[in-house]
């Protein structure tokens, strides 16, 4: 097996863990972080209308950052919770409009793109920050260093990102570049696929591209769906896709987490356990060292899930 150069290919094969059941995240692997009830009080999040058989309303997403910090985006509480690396409450503010996307900052801020309004709020006195007049608004928020200020950036459905500004009119014509960057900038990943193989394009900062492809290893009524790069480190990233069982009967989907080296070697490669009474609409988060965070919601409130897929660092 050789390391990709410029412009070449590779295919590998990749495994797939299968983990059903309420008990899931801790068969494979999964540590519980936190606890969150559902509730408007200190450390609560969400809503639940009634007894356990009645719909909860969970929050709609979290971010996390590279020292353990996570931020828990509570839109029907709107509010933000910032938990620290054993789950510990370090903080709680309120949120304005219809919060959505979230990126934590190197100076403790966090920033939280209000969908409404197709913003960016910055919780700090800086105030907000707007994305420039695109094709799609950005569905996620991603950080950048410049020398030593740590800018943000939006990411839309098509991975091409743009700066934000503190004026809706300040952001100038830019060509988007593609791709979840690396905080550093010297690398940006853009994942796709192509029938049942995964590929994934390492764009390095001069413009050189590193592909790799990976068959992955599936049953014979599934497809490849629904491919996401949730964090880009050094030596690879960490992805997400989806299994589409287009077999007889109801839809079902599983949903699958992995390192991938950018030398194409896969690393380790977990199912998510599916989601619990109500469906978190951006449950995963993870950092470039290859620990992923899932918020899965249960009957009493929201778990904190954390893996590591690189050695089970923390």
């Amino acid at each position: 097996m050789r390391t990709p150069s410029l412009h070449c290919c590779m295919v590998t094969a990749l495994g797939i863990a299968f983990a059903w059941g309420p008990g899931a995240a801790r068969a494979a692997g999964w540590e519980e972080v936190a606890h969150l009830p559902w509730g408007d009080g200190e450390g609560e999040v969400g809503l639940h209308a009634g007894d356990e058989d009645e719909l909860a309303y969970g929050p709609h997403g979290i971010a996390v950052d590279e020292n353990g910090r996570v931020a828990v985006v509570d839109r029907i509480g709107g509010r933000v919770l910032i938990l620290g690396p054993d789950g510990e409450l370090l903080a709680r503010s309120g949120l304005e409009g219809r919060p959505g996307a979230a990126a934590l900052l190197a100076d403790g801020e966090v920033a939280v793109l209000d969908e409404a309004e197709e913003r960016t709020i910055r919780r700090s006195t800086a105030g907000n920050l707007y994305s420039p007049r695109w094709a799609l608004p950005p569905t996620r928020l991603v950080t950048l260093d410049e020398g030593d200020e740590r800018r943000l950036w939006g990411l839309d459905a098509f991975q091409q990102r743009l700066p934000l500004a503190s004026q809706p009119t300040a952001v100038e014509p830019h060509q988007p570049e593609r791709g979840v960057p690396a905080t550093d900038g010297a690398l940006a990943v853009v994942a796709v696929r192509d029938q049942n193989q995964l590929v994934l394009r390492f764009i390095a900062g001069d413009g050189g591209t590193e592909e790799v492809r990976l068959a992955v290893s599936m049953d014979s009524d599934e497809r490849l769906a629904g491919v996401e790069v949730l964090a880009v480190g050094d030596d690879g990233a960490v992805v997400s896709y989806l299994a589409l069982d287009q077999g007889v009967g109801p839809l079902r989907t599983r949903r699958v987490v992995s390192w991938i080296g950018r030398d194409g070697e896969p690393g380790a490669t977990l199912d998510v356990p599916q989601p619990g009474p109500v469906a978190i609409p951006a449950d995963l988060a993870a950092t470039a060292d290859g620990r992923v965070y899932l918020l899965r919601s249960e009957a009493d409130g929201c778990v904190l899930w954390r893996v590591g897929l690189k050695g089970g660092g923390r």
